[in-house]
């Protein structure tokens, strides 16, 4: 009788061990899903997705992560207060011990212009997790006096940059890592990074530009000036660049 009670027992722990794998695997899809859609630029498309999945009965993991990336969606949209009330939902559901919690934290003071307290927070999150991607990209932005002149430091910039962008070549990692570049004075790596991504998507009109800019500075002046004229002419931003560098 104890061996089938014994049974039984370890019958019910599988069985609830296989559903929790299964909801992990369906959350982990879900976050997926939207993240590739972040990734693509479509900030609009993410939010309506990311959104329309608030409701869902989420571990307290998911919803960190979930409300991470509505966060970093209205960052993109330029909607601070709707990003900082996000981050700050992400962080308190958050385990205070987990690597969201940390990124959350260290995004929430950023966005309030608290860089030195970003940095601490990413520092011990750097020595707790490791290599990981979001971090070195954090860190990077920082460098580049993204958030504020005095925490500029080009060499540390790259540094993280190449580190950003070797753990994961996503096309954000690689801007990051071109705009460095190209502000080190190191043109032609800059060029070589543009041109890729201008190639993988001919229409943006932002990597025409920044590539004709860095073949134009790397002494490739005919055919940077033709790529950036071509794209100042249809493109408000890109012409406001474009007379910044010829109006003297």
């Amino acid at each position: 009788m104890r061996s089938f009670i014994r049974v039984i027992y370890c019958f019910i722990i599988l069985i609830c061990l296989q559903c929790s794998q299964s909801n992990d695997v369906y959350e982990l899809k879900k976050m997926k899903k939207g993240e590739r859609v972040l990734e693509m630029k479509d900030y609009k498309k993410a939010l309506k997705y990311f959104s329309s999945i608030q409701d869902e009965k989420f571990s307290d993991d998911s919803k960190a992560r979930l409300f991470r990336n509505i966060s970093k969606t209205y960052l993109k949209l330029e909607q601070i207060d709707s990003a900082k009330l996000y981050s700050e939902k992400s962080f308190n559901v958050a385990d205070r011990n987990s690597f969201i919690y940390f990124l959350s934290k260290a995004e929430f003071e950023l966005m309030n212009h608290q860089t030195s307290n970003a940095i601490q927070i990413l520092q011990e999150a750097e020595q707790q997790f490791n290599n990981t991607e979001e971090i070195a990209h954090l860190f990077s932005q920082v460098y580049t006096g993204e958030y504020g002149e005095g925490y500029f430091d080009l060499l540390k910039a790259e540094d993280y940059s190449v580190r950003a962008f070797q753990l994961k070549k996503s096309n954000t990692n690689k801007e990051q890592l071109a705009a460095v570049y190209f502000e080190a004075e190191k043109y032609r790596l800059a060029s070589k990074m543009y041109k890729e991504m201008y190639f993988q998507e001919p229409n943006n009109n932002f990597y025409q530009f920044y590539y004709g800019q860095a073949l134009f500075f790397d002494g490739k002046e005919k055919k940077g000036f033709q790529l950036m004229k071509g794209v100042a002419d249809k493109n408000d931003s890109c012409k406001v660049m474009f007379d910044e560098i010829f109006s003297n």
